[in-house]
């Protein structure tokens, strides 16, 4: 039995390559939503491409605006149950899929079977990890998925029945552990979260460099992913509140939140270039989330 599939990925300055992405699922999809969040928007000659190439197979939002990853998503979800679809396939505008057999349909098939599983990764588990933070024995399925305690947006197949259900997802949020806080909640009703056992996505985080320690520059590089400034404002304020929240359930994985932001300081001390730049964001970031300031940061 074919399962609808939608396709989900949000643009914000997306790279040039993004038809290249694309081409990976939109063939194992039944129709996709590109939502173009980009402010302002600039990207007239990506759209006409994609819609010159895929046109009768895709619908192209432009906001103009940067509504955010949790926002965006639970539009696209509220349109996509009107239309009957149970599954949404969210791919990040920098990811592509590794396999031409990687199948969709095999994994609605799985969600289908598991009712009681909200979402399934495409991203590979790490059982020596992940056993850390999960409270049970890891549960297997044929042996090609595994379940865990967190996934990342980007290939993510999501039971949008249970996501309506469990609420969408957080659009306090905005962008940065909308994910990671979507599947602690579904843990902690009772809903699973799936990973491949194997690993079917490229997927960039943040740009990579090697920086020198400032205070020890005869010390070789260190080769280190960072994110810009405002970015690390959300990263920062939205593990606190994510530690916060769910500290009593997951205290596990609550203390892995604090000591990234901990790390996270110590690395903008140590490498970031514009140090004082990443430091008043990163100040920002947790008093915001000491006041109890959420949504998206105004004048950013």
């Amino acid at each position: 039995m074919h399962s609808k599939i939608l396709g989900l990925v949000i643009l914000y300055h997306p790279p040039e390559d993004i038809l290249l992405h694309i081409s990976t699922y939109i063939d194992k999809i039944d129709f996709l939503y590109i939502v173009d969040n980009t402010e302002p928007f600039t990207n007239n000659h990506l759209i006409d491409e994609i819609i010159t190439r895929w046109g009768n197979k895709v619908t192209c939002i432009i906001n103009d605006s940067n509504q955010g990853i949790a926002h965006t998503l639970n539009s696209i979800i509220s349109i996509s149950l009107s239309k009957g679809y149970k599954y949404i396939l969210t791919v990040d505008q920098d990811s592509s899929f590794i396999y031409s057999d990687v199948s969709f349909q095999d994994g609605s098939a799985f969600l289908e079977e598991n009712k009681n599983v909200a979402l399934l990764s495409y991203m590979a588990h790490s059982p020596i990890k992940e056993v850390l933070y999960l409270d049970r024995s890891h549960l297997y399925y044929r042996g090609i998925y595994a379940d865990t305690f967190e996934a990342i947006t980007s290939g993510m197949l999501l039971n949008m029945e249970i996501c309506k259900e469990l609420g969408y997802f957080n659009e306090d949020l905005f962008i940065d552990e909308v994910d990671n806080e979507y599947c602690l909640r579904v843990i902690e009703k009772g809903f699973y979260v799936f990973k491949t056992v194997l690993q079917h996505l490229s997927h960039s985080i943040g740009f990579s460099k090697k920086y020198r320690n400032r205070f020890f520059p005869l010390k070789k590089k260190t080769f280190g992913q960072v994110h810009n400034p405002i970015r690390t404002y959300y990263m920062v304020r939205n593990r606190f509140y994510i530690a916060n929240k769910y500290k009593n359930i997951f205290p596990e994985v609550c203390k892995k939140k604090i000591k990234q932001n901990i790390k996270l300081k110590q690395n903008i001390i140590k490498y970031y270039p514009r140090m004082l730049e990443y430091l008043k964001m990163y100040k920002l970031g947790e008093y915001h989330y000491k006041i109890g300031k959420m949504g998206k940061l105004e004048n950013e």
